[in-house]
């Protein structure tokens, strides 16, 4: 599978796990278990991402900061940081 390929599989995936509920009054906020515990499966999935697209040294350092990262604000800057190191391009080696 190319890059581009995996990158569209990504969103589509991460689109599909996220959703809103609304109605005729606005936004409705409702968190369930199940809510927290899917929360918590997405920054872990994130971070253990990061941690596997980062260098061999730093992965155990880089999946503890980027879980707890996730967890202490949202998964989104992590979802936002894989995004960066995904499509960087490296400059080619001589």
């Amino acid at each position: 599978m190319n890059r581009k390929a995996g990158l569209i599989i990504l969103l589509w995936f991460t689109t599909l796990l996220t959703g809103c509920t609304t109605t005729f009054a606005g936004s409705v906020f409702v968190v369930r278990f199940g809510d927290i515990v899917f929360y918590v499966a997405i920054a872990f999935m994130f971070a253990v991402l990061i941690a596997l697209v980062s260098r061999q040294e730093k992965r155990r350092h880089t999946f503890w900061l980027w879980l707890f990262l996730n967890l202490l604000l949202t998964p989104l800057p992590g979802f936002i940081y894989l995004l960066i190191k995904i499509t960087k391009k490296n400059p080619p080696s001589v």
